[in-house]
């Protein structure tokens, strides 16, 4: 509500001086607390004491975990909410007819060759110059005439429809690089030991083949995307 035409008088008149006083001394007091505070904490740990605990951090968390627990809990659990939340369509043509998803699947990394369905691994997706995906698998139920006709997948974690795919996470749940216990299960699938995930391999186009991983910024998470010329 606007202020009434008496009101305006007082917006103009200059703040007392007392106000001004009280509230830089407040400041500057707070600041010189703040200050002090920070000062002890750097007293009772010095830098040297964080840099001796970096190794154990990143030999028991690593720079990429909080990535790949973020795609296993989508996989695993967001995307069921987001298709719950959407989990019915109708039809204006026939009032009497819906489909309904039951529930959804991500399966294990795959690729088609020769008409034939086969599990495959990073080395082979980027050799191939393809995107390392899992197909997404649904139950659904849907009216035919007055019969409500329920699929479900016959094998668990699978679902009966393929409607569509998405990139795998390397690492994550789904990934084959999650069974890793040795250099030597490293070398026989062609990945280094040391790579820790937390990236896709996406076909862009034809001939290019690339790495899309996370950042974190000040202005919240960016993509990055590394592309290699085949």
């Amino acid at each position: 509500m606007p202020p009434a035409d008496g009101d305006m008088d007082d917006l103009t008149k200059p703040i007392p001086t007392i106000k001004v006083v009280i509230a830089t001394s407040w400041y500057k007091k707070a600041n010189k607390t703040t200050q002090q505070t920070q000062t002890q904490y750097t007293q009772s740990h010095p830098p040297q004491d964080k840099y001796e605990l970096l190794p154990a951090f990143l030999q028991i968390r690593g720079l990429v975990k909080q990535h790949i627990d973020s795609f296993n809990y989508f996989i695993n659990h967001e995307i069921k909410h987001v298709v719950r939340a959407n989990q019915k369509v109708v039809s204006d043509a026939d009032p009497n007819f819906y489909l309904k998803y039951l529930n959804v699947y991500i399966g294990e990394p795959c690729v088609e060759d020769n008409y034939e369905i086969k599990p495959t691994n990073p080395q082979q997706c980027r050799l191939r110059d393809m995107t390392y995906r899992a197909p997404i698998t649904v139950d659904i139920e849907y009216t035919r005439g007055k019969e409500i006709v329920t699929k479900r997948g016959g094998q668990p974690g699978q679902g009966a429809i393929v409607i569509g795919h998405m990139p795998i996470m390397l690492r994550c749940d789904r990934c084959v690089l999650r069974t890793i216990k040795s250099d030597k299960d490293a070398a026989d699938l062609g990945e280094c030991p040391l790579d820790p995930g937390g990236y896709f391999i996406v076909r862009v186009c034809v001939g290019v083949c690339g790495c899309f991983s996370l950042k974190k910024g000040d202005n919240g998470n960016h993509g990055w995307f590394g592309g290699v010329v085949g």
